[in-house]
């Protein structure tokens, strides 16, 4: 059981009480089940009997109570209200059962909202470590199977289990000793079944759980890398690597699905000789023919009932122990959530009038002991144009990261005009800034969704969008050359626009919201020459009023810039405008003799 109960534990309290509510349904739908199958018993009785009436104390009180004048009407009316039971029996439990799903299944989307939730509030530093394809697994698989293979049979195994100890409750008033050896023969042979089996699903649960991992990440990059794997001509590497995991998790799934319904093929043979068993047993004790078939009757019928409930309970404890590891992953990722911190909402500005300070900040990746940043202090004037340069790995984008507020320092602080950056006022200093990395990402919609990234397509603000396209020189391109212009679909990640295209996008989305502060991670990079001119130009006419803060690889793209920082291994060693680091600075000669 100590499964079912981790699963349970997955569910927040309104979601447990939901649970507790579907019990008294769950009641009424065994109830009434016991009483279609208690009034066989009567009607076989009086089809098979002309004096069971007078003979049976409950038939003969309701014949005269009700005033049946024949008992051809009174056979009728009891085979009616036998009918009528199934039928009513039948209907509520189809809406139960369609009420046990509904939740299961309004779970699946609630468990994968909180983990995509957790995931977004995980600080930045944590997707370092993180391979995407395996969180969307998680989100979206590993739910779903917690869901189907946990949490649906849970509640089933619930709702079968009131079923199965009713239907036994009845058959033990009816022939205590017959009642229980069927009773116990059932359930020891059930038992004795999962007994054999639940170490091999509980193996190969946890394989399933690798190989479905390894299934998405082979899936995730042979997709995200589709032009050079058909430029190399290696897809066959990448079918092949996707082949060997899915093989596994589709085995595995098979092995599953059939232990689960091992039992079946035993226990109709069980249950089918057992029933020839009563008649021999009854006709061994001289019963007459007429006192069997009510008997055979009802008990045929309640096996009938009953059987179905034992295989869903042994379905669902087979079930659990096979889907044990996704619900531990499940519930590994919300509990770590918690260690996350909520970032807040906040829709004001912090305000920016005269500089950023960083003192003393020191930085290193979790996991590394290596300081990739050491005691590290500058300042950055509002309005301003400064340029971090150095070589590759030298710690400048680390750096300006933390100014971003998507790395925090280990030791050392941030200032914000005098006033200490935290995580109170974090998502208030990061609504001043417009970002622009070196690789934009471009989802599947318009070429104004793209630019108003994250705004619901109604609440876009259009001329805000016209206006970033021609500060990134994107707006002729629109408007001229594409015949939907801002409605335009870009395709998945932008596969229908040029390099070009995609970063002028990205420099066109930092703008939309007319930030304080501009940051450029070499964002120019897949630009030509005379595009960069112009789009730099363009930006050096709207960063009047802005703080343009640059990360470059072409030292030529920050000769306006009012100071550039030389970083190298983790330290400022030298700062200050181009002219100046040319005459003073080997470092900044070299790499600009390495620009060319």
């Amino acid at each position: 059981m100590r499964p079912f109960v981790n699963a349970f534990k997955l569910l927040d309290k309104q979601e447990r009480r939901q649970v507790f509510w579907l019990m008294p349904g769950i009641i009424i739908m065994a109830g009434l089940q016991i009483l279609a199958i208690a009034f066989m018993s009567p009607f076989l009785s009086v089809i098979s009997s002309k004096n069971s009436i007078s003979e049976n104390t409950i038939l003969n009180f309701l014949y005269t109570s009700l005033n049946f004048e024949n008992e051809r009407n009174f056979t009728l009316f009891i085979g009616f209200a036998a009918l009528s039971l199934l039928i009513i029996s039948n209907a509520f439990s189809m809406l139960i059962s369609w009420l046990l799903f509904r939740f299961a299944w309004m779970r699946n989307h609630s468990l994968s909202y909180k983990l995509l939730n957790n995931y977004l509030r995980k600080p930045y530093v944590y997707f370092l470590n993180q391979n995407t394809s395996e969180l969307e697994k998680n989100m979206l698989s590993e739910v779903q199977q917690a869901i189907q293979g946990m949490l649906i049979p849970g509640m089933q195994m619930l709702a079968n289990s009131v079923i199965a100890i009713s239907i036994v409750a009845l058959l033990i008033i009816i022939d205590p000793i017959l009642a229980l050896g069927i009773a116990v023969t059932l359930s020891l042979a059930y038992a004795a079944v999962f007994g054999i089996v639940q170490n091999r699903l509980k193996r190969i649960g946890k394989e399933r759980v690798l190989a479905n991992k390894q299934r998405y990440q082979a899936a995730s990059e042979a997709l995200g890398g589709v032009k050079e794997i058909k430029l190399l001509g290696k897809e066959k590497y990448f079918l092949d690597k996707y082949t060997e995991a899915s093989h596994i998790y589709a085995r595995h799934m098979s092995v599953s699905d059939t232990l689960s319904f091992i039992p079946k093929f035993a226990i109709d043979t069980i249950a089918f000789g057992g029933l020839l068993g009563i008649m021999l047993y009854m006709l061994a004790i001289n019963q007459s023919i007429d006192k069997i078939i009510p008997v055979v009757g009802l008990y045929a019928f309640a096996g009938y009932r009953l059987m179905p409930a034992l295989q869903q309970i042994y379905r669902a404890l087979s079930k659990a122990r096979f889907n044990e590891a996704a619900v531990d992953i499940v519930a590994k990722d919300l509990d770590s959530a918690y260690l996350a911190k909520a970032q807040g909402s906040s829709l004001t500005k912090l305000e920016f009038k005269d500089r950023i300070e960083l003192r003393n900040i020191s930085f290193s990746y979790p996991g590394s002991k290596e300081k990739l940043l050491a005691n590290l202090n500058l300042n950055i004037k509002a309005n301003s144009q400064v340029a971090f340069v150095g070589t590759t790995g030298s710690g400048k984008t680390t750096l300006v990261d933390i100014i971003l507020g998507l790395l925090q320092p280990a030791s050392g602080e941030i200032f914000i005009d005098g006033l200490k950056l935290n995580d109170k006022n974090l998502s208030s200093w990061q609504k001043n800034i417009g970002y622009v990395p070196q690789h934009i990402y471009l989802s599947d919609s318009s070429i104004a969704e793209n630019i108003a990234f994250g705004i619901n397509k109604k609440d876009i603000d259009y001329a805000a969008v016209k206006k970033a396209a021609k500060i990134a020189d994107l707006d002729i391109f629109i408007e001229n050359h594409l015949e939907k212009a801002y409605d335009t679909i870009v395709g998945e990640r932008g596969v229908r626009l040029s390099g070009g295209q995609r970063q002028r996008i990205g420099i066109a989305r930092a703008l939309y919201h007319d930030p304080a502060i501009l940051v450029l991670d070499e964002a120019t990079s897949a630009l030509d020459n005379i595009t960069e001119e112009s789009v730099f130009k363009a930006i050096n006419n709207a960063a009047k009023s802005k703080t343009v803060i640059m990360i470059a690889h072409r030292i030529s793209t920050v000769k306006s810039s009012d100071e550039i920082f030389v970083v190298d291994q983790g330290e400022i060693i030298s700062s200050g405008s181009f002219d100046s680091l040319i005459d003073k600075s080997d470092s900044f000669r070299a790499l600009a003799q390495a620009a060319g």
